[in-house]
């Protein structure tokens, strides 16, 4: 009689401390990271007298936990993308692709495509319908476009334009993936980018650390210029793709991570989990 109740003493605490340690793992999983407002303030004035502006409200002071994100591309063959881009009877001579007028390279996951004699005339081509005839061009190359937001339409000498479309995943955008299309009157004569297509999260969500602490290893960056005031136009929590060089990835994953972008332009990445400078990120920003 008495071992018995001991046996249901037992039962309901070990029942218990499952039920608090699902608890808590849910919690940790989606734990939320809130900065205080004086660390902001500590923050911006450690920048300020380093020769970094910033304003306090582009710091985020809000963070959450983040999965990784698994990417596939949707061209796992080369000479398949050479196929669409050019049609058959193309010729290949190492990286290169040609047929006709027009050529293809693809170095790794990069690609670009020139023609030098496009004839499919666009007689209203303009600053409100380029972004509308550059899907058309992805389209028609079978670019998978779900993920698609536009960056910019930037009108280039008299009758050029050039549309950058990039990619965002459950809102979060897919830093240094990217198309450019550039059009004129006479047709597309090139278009440039690096394409992966975000598949799915991985379940497990990974501590971002804090915002201020990755501000404080930018500060310590050896590649940001010293000789002059640089100001923080933007900070941005996305991902960012992790491939090895020159080589032509099935799939791959993306890892979350801080862009900090200044006023000449220049982004820099940081992996968002660990504060490890991601380097050789040399691309402009695309918003």
């Amino acid at each position: 009689m008495y071992w018995s109740r001991v046996k249901t003493i037992l039962i309901i605490l070990f029942l218990c401390i499952n039920i608090f340690l699902l608890v808590s793992m849910m919690v940790s999983v989606n734990r939320t990271i809130t900065i205080s407002s004086e660390t902001v303030e500590d923050t911006v004035q450690v920048l300020k007298r380093n020769n970094i502006e910033i304003e306090k409200n582009i710091i985020p002071t809000k963070m959450h936990n983040l999965p990784l994100l698994e990417m596939v591309n949707p061209e796992q063959d080369p000479k398949a993308l050479a196929a669409k881009i050019l049609g058959d009877g193309f010729k290949q001579q190492g990286d290169k692709y040609t047929l006709d007028k027009k050529t293809l390279a693809i170095r790794g996951c990069e690609f670009s495509y020139s023609d030098e004699a496009p004839s499919q005339t666009i007689s209203d081509l303009n600053e409100l319908t380029a972004e509308n005839y550059a899907k058309k061009e992805l389209e028609k190359f079978g670019a998978h476009l779900k993920y698609v937001v536009t960056a910019k339409v930037q009108r280039q000498g008299d009758e050029k334009y050039s549309v950058t479309f990039y990619q965002e995943f459950s809102g979060r955008e897919i830093f240094e993936n990217y198309i450019t299309v550039i059009l004129t009157p006479q047709g597309l004569i090139s278009m440039e980018g690096y394409w992966l297509i975000p598949k799915k999260f991985t379940t497990e969500k990974l501590p971002i650390r804090h915002v201020t602490g990755i501000l404080i290893d930018f500060l310590r960056n050896d590649e940001r210029p010293k000789d002059r005031k640089l100001t923080v136009t933007d900070i941005s929590l996305g991902y960012h793709r992790v491939d090895p060089k020159n080589s032509y990835i099935k799939e791959t994953t993306a890892i979350p991570a801080w862009r900090i972008t200044t006023d000449d332009g220049q982004v820099y990445y940081y992996e968002a989990t660990t504060g490890n400078y991601i380097k050789n990120s040399s691309l402009k920003s695309s918003s």
